[in-house]
């Protein structure tokens, strides 16, 4: 039986210029228009050949983001010259791996060099590739918490993130789903704690817990206010993560742990708290079962910014093949957002650049 993937969608990080440093622009409106980026095209290559310096120099003329026109117009400068001018081979490569690494930690960028992600899993070469190309062609790694100045809540999500480290259930190798987390749930044959049901008396409500064994490889959401003892506990039906999940700067997917609690366990914790100080390239929502993801939920800001063209964004379907999701796996895959019935907030899909960008 064919594994199907439903991309749906549920609306705020900065794309800085170079690794840490806002765009010269920022005085102007927050997206340039597409005429400066032609404007600053047509200049530089009027010596016959586009360099490396002149193409951070287009993004710079984007302002503090990068839109869908302005990114195109980029991505198809450097891999699709035209007879005007030219760019050395050694020129793409370099502004590949400088879009890979902008608006990048430290630790992110070491982690890319060593082809490693933050949880220590290996990178394949594919991932590398559509990471690169997504980013030279505009898409966007954020600071989940970014807020624009007289705004009441962050540009990428509804909420903040409140988890600082990485640590415990929150551990970057515990939330990273992709390529081993699933699949080694599948085929876990020791025993762990599961939920049964909630008790309440006159300490207040707490879950139970029996102990059971071997995995799921199931991904579900789940949501209480009930206190949890056990922060590694899984769900009822055995679900070792909730759907609330990421795709962080390095490419890899990760989810909360099911109990959505932390050490503290002070709050239910949510998407942004996946960040843990580091970049995100989407968030929303994830859904697994027999260690195969068969749903994903676009971000309802994401999807908005995206559709309008204001931001571009990693395409996580196109991305999981390039972590070794097969044709078969990901076959009949359908885009679906939640976009409150507005076919306005649904963005379009460009295949060569693995990205979800303006539908106009």
């Amino acid at each position: 039986m064919q594994k199907k993937i439903i991309f749906k969608s549920v609306l705020g990080g900065t794309i800085l210029f170079g690794c840490n440093t806002i765009s010269k622009k920022t005085n102007k409106s927050q997206l340039a228009s597409a005429d400066d980026v032609r404007d600053y095209l047509q200049t530089a290559t009027q010596d016959g050949e586009l360099t490396l310096a002149e193409i951070q120099g287009m993004f710079s003329e984007t302002g503090t983001w990068v839109g869908d026109e302005e990114g195109m117009m980029i991505y198809n400068a450097v891999m699709q010259p035209d007879s005007s001018y030219q760019v050395r081979p050694d020129t793409v490569a370099a502004a590949k791996e400088w879009a890979l690494f902008r608006g990048l930690s430290d630790a992110e960028i070491q982690a890319l060099r060593n082809k490693k992600t933050l949880a220590g899993i290996d990178i394949p070469e594919e991932v590398i590739e559509v990471l690169s190309k997504a980013k030279l062609s505009g898409a966007i790694s954020y600071d989940v918490d970014y807020t624009s100045a007289g705004d009441t809540e962050p540009r990428f999500s509804p909420h903040y993130s409140s988890t600082p480290e990485a640590t415990e259930n929150m551990s970057w190798q515990y939330t990273q789903i992709i390529p081993h987390g699933l699949k080694e749930d599948i085929n876990f044959t020791g025993s762990s704690q599961w939920r049964t049901s909630a008790k309440t008396d006159s300490s207040g409500s707490y879950w139970q817990y029996e102990t059971k064994q071997g995995g799921t490889g199931l991904i579900v959401g789940t949501y209480d206010e009930i206190h949890h003892s056990d922060i590694f506990a899984r769900t009822e039906n055995g679900a070792k993560w909730a759907h609330n999940c990421a795709v962080l700067g390095d490419g890899s997917f990760h989810c909360l742990p099911a109990s959505r609690r932390n050490m503290a366990r002070d709050h239910v914790l949510v998407n942004p708290d996946l960040s843990r100080q580091s970049r995100m390239m989407y968030n929303g929502h994830i859904e697994a079962k027999e260690g195969l993801i068969y749903e994903i939920e676009l971000s309802g800001k994401l999807a908005k910014l995206s559709s309008r063209g204001s931001n571009v964004f990693i395409n996580p379907v196109c991305l999981l093949k390039a972590w070794g999701y097969s044709d078969t796996e990901i076959d009949g895959i359908r885009l679906y957002f939640d976009s409150n019935g507005r076919p306005e907030r649904v963005p379009s899909v460009h295949e060569e650049t693995c990205t979800l960008r303006s539908n106009k």
